[in-house]
């Protein structure tokens, strides 16, 4: 499983003033055993030398996950850290040529936020990501 995190709905890759984090998940086999990895790959683009900027960290044991439910959670850990962080928009590609990536939006319940997460100026920061949160009606 492979999904890519921007702060921007639509980004545009040779234009980036910002970064993405591409989060990954697959099987691994090590010493014989095996395993489940959990990765993110920060990315942003250096205009001065041209290129897309990648740098790789390993989330899970050198091992790996003993299951992919325990890998599954460090991953799904590792997108709600990032969407804290404004990282709200969420790419899944698709290697078929007839089908578009998947877009999805993370949605942070307000009982899920940090306090720090709840004042102003870090909504700004995060996007107003309080999707979850229940508008009250007329009639309440």
């Amino acid at each position: 499983m492979t999904e890519t995190l921007y702060r921007t709905k639509n980004p545009h890759p040779l234009s980036w003033a910002q970064q993405c984090f591409e989060m990954a998940m697959g099987e691994i086999v090590v010493d014989e055993q095996t395993g489940y990895y959990v990765r993110e790959t920060q990315c942003w683009f250096d205009a001065a030398k041209n290129r897309v900027i990648r740098i790789q960290y390993t989330l899970s044991p050198r091992e790996g996950f003993a299951t992919v439910e325990e890998a599954q959670k460090r991953y799904e850990a590792q997108k709600i850290f990032r969407a804290r962080r404004g990282y709200v928009h969420c790419y899944n590609p698709r290697h078929e040529p007839a089908r578009p990536a998947r877009y999805m939006r993370i949605e942070i319940p307000v009982a899920d936020l940090l306090p720090e997460e709840t004042k102003p100026e870090a909504m700004e920061v995060m996007g107003g990501v309080i999707l979850s949160e229940e508008v009250p009606s007329e009639n309440s």
